[in-house]
């Protein structure tokens, strides 16, 4: 299982943010798990200069605000925010 969208987070220290990502089934890999085909993903950098929709700092701090750590983000240990330290 991979979820870039909070290792990129996590990775960046929270400068990059993958957002509206969307993808599709891809059926079973050669390495017999199921995949999912990611396509038309936005970033934002706190510079705003990785392409036509980053928002810079304004879309990553949104973005934060916004999200809501679920089931991808606590099994891989990538929660991020203030339920951070939140006991289930």
């Amino acid at each position: 299982m991979d979820h870039p969208v909070g290792q990129a987070s996590q990775w960046s220290e929270g400068a990059i943010v993958l957002a509206d990502i969307q993808g599709c089934s891809s059926g079973r890999l050669s390495t017999y798990t199921m995949g999912i085909l990611i396509f038309d993903m936005m970033t934002h950098t706190p510079d705003g200069d990785s392409g036509v929709r980053d928002h810079g700092g304004k879309g990553i701090e949104k973005w934060s605000d916004q999200h809501d750590c679920n089931v991808f983000c606590k099994t891989l240990d990538l929660a991020i925010g203030e339920d951070d330290d939140e006991q289930d």
